[in-house]
């Protein structure tokens, strides 16, 4: 309980959680005065795919991913694994690093949906119905709008343990915020115009924003993601302390 305490309940946590709020509702600034005219969900779908998609892999790792690597360079982490068990030290880290990183983006993502639903009508796109995934999933506007919130919780989580486990291989904490941000962009940049694009880590952000993506093509990101980093993580953890 007190790692999750110092996740969630400090300074970097309740900063990435304003930051967030600042990117939704900037993006959508401009489209405020017509919201009883677009609705809530196109407010929010607009909102969710702005400033917060590009800010998002970062602020996943600002709460607690760098402590790690914070703690180990200052020789906090051998004194604290003196007392406690190896396992239980990363586990605990591990999981606390990850609720952060999902709640850091999952928090504003609900407060901003409650806002918009609350202040404005829920009617037709004016964009037409949007897919949740790829382009043959279909959901309520209501569902989709939660379910973009679970995603983002899962984005946040997933990052923040890329984060982590790039703390385990590089000594200089920074690293722990750049990689994540390279990890999503690179592919991105790369793969963006070709036949592959339905690959780029930004479906695991909003899994429509290509036709070919399909929960299939989203969850193998995401396991890949996951055992990459895990795999990191308890390998070179130790080798670091030694």
């Amino acid at each position: 309980m007190t790692e999750i305490r110092r996740s969630v309940l400090a300074a970097p946590f309740f900063m990435g959680v304003v930051l967030v709020v600042l990117a939704l509702f900037w993006w959508i600034r401009p489209e405020l005065p017509w919201g009883d005219e677009v609705g809530a969900h196109y407010l929010y779908f607009r909102a969710y795919n702005g400033y917060a998609s590009v800010l998002a892999a970062v602020v996943a790792v600002v709460p607690f991913a760098s402590s790690y690597a914070l703690e180990r360079n200052e020789g906090f982490s051998r004194s604290i694994l003196m007392r406690a068990e190896t396992v239980r030290y990363q586990v605990v880290r591990l999981l606390s690093n990850a609720l952060a990183g999902g709640l850091v983006l999952a928090v504003p993502m609900t407060a901003a949906r409650l806002w918009l639903q609350a202040r404005y009508p829920l009617i037709e796109d004016i964009n037409g119905p949007r897919p949740f995934i790829g382009s043959s999933v279909y959901l309520d506007q209501v569902t989709h709008m939660w379910l973009l919130v679970g995603v983002s919780f899962l984005f946040g989580a997933t990052y923040a343990t890329v984060g982590l486990a790039s703390s385990t291989l590089l000594r200089n904490p920074y690293y722990a915020y750049v990689i994540p941000f390279a990890v999503l962009m690179i592919p991105a940049i790369l793969l963006g115009n070709t036949d592959f694009a339905f690959l780029n880590p930004a479906m695991m952000w909003d899994p429509s924003m290509n036709s070919k993506a399909t929960p299939w093509s989203v969850g193998a990101q995401y396991a890949v993601f996951w055992a990459v980093s895990l795999t990191l993580y308890f390998r070179f953890f130790r080798s670091k302390e030694e």
